[in-house]
């Protein structure tokens, strides 16, 4: 058995800095004596901190895909390779989805079809749902291409895509990427401000790291 001495302003910050072994602690432990009047952290303000958290990584990794998939779709379209761009746009659309889905409701379903992940993420974020114009004969294709690209690119040797259908794919899913960069921010900004609201982290003195 070793004892760890730590002072409380060392002990709260391990916790709002999301150590899952001091949450444990604060979660399972009881206080067998309180010397000063103390506030203990808050445990709904822990759980805001590690929503944020979340948050900001599943954006982070996300966004990072979708660079790697705009920019191979790009290429591929300036090289004329225009099945693989679709390929590329088609995993960047599902990838923004995901981000939406993962930021604004904690969770996404496994699937790659594009449409339904659309309809679950309009439902959380009604700015979403500008992103693909359907007045024309044209629009509707080049969605509907993009929405089988992910099979049908690989598979069907019948599967077409023009430079001008490749186009209107990068354009659209580039506009998807600034909504759902925004629709994060927002999300993310108001789980801030309710997070500063219950939680003041204290500041650590110099004399913490004794054991």
């Amino acid at each position: 058995m070793r004892l760890t001495i730590l002072s409380f302003e060392r002990f709260s910050n391990e916790i709002y800095q999301g150590n899952r072994y001091f949450q444990n602690i604060m979660e399972e432990c009881v206080v067998l004596h309180d010397a000063d009047p103390t506030v203990w952290p808050d445990c709904n303000a822990v759980a805001a901190l590690d929503v944020v958290a979340q948050a900001d990584r599943h954006r982070a990794e996300g966004f990072a895909l979708v660079a790697e998939f705009l920019g191979s779709a790009k290429l591929s379209a300036a090289n004329g390779w225009f099945r693989k761009a679709a390929f590329d746009l088609h995993q960047a659309t599902e990838r923004l989805y995901n981000i939406a889905l993962l930021v604004l409701l904690g969770r996404t379903p496994h699937t790659h079809n594009i449409v339904d992940l659309r309809k679950l993420a309009e439902s959380a974020s009604e700015q979403l749902r500008v992103v693909w114009p359907t007045e024309t004969k044209e629009d509707r294709r080049c969605f509907e291409l993009l929405r089988a690209a992910y099979n049908k690119s690989r598979y069907n040797r019948h599967y077409r895509v023009a430079a001008s259908e490749a186009a209107w794919m990068i354009e659209q899913v580039e506009y998807l990427s600034d909504l759902v960069n925004d629709a994060c921010d927002r999300w993310i900004d108001g789980l801030n401000s309710s997070r500063d609201q219950l939680v003041k982290i204290p500041t650590t003195d110099g004399a913490d790291d004794r054991r």
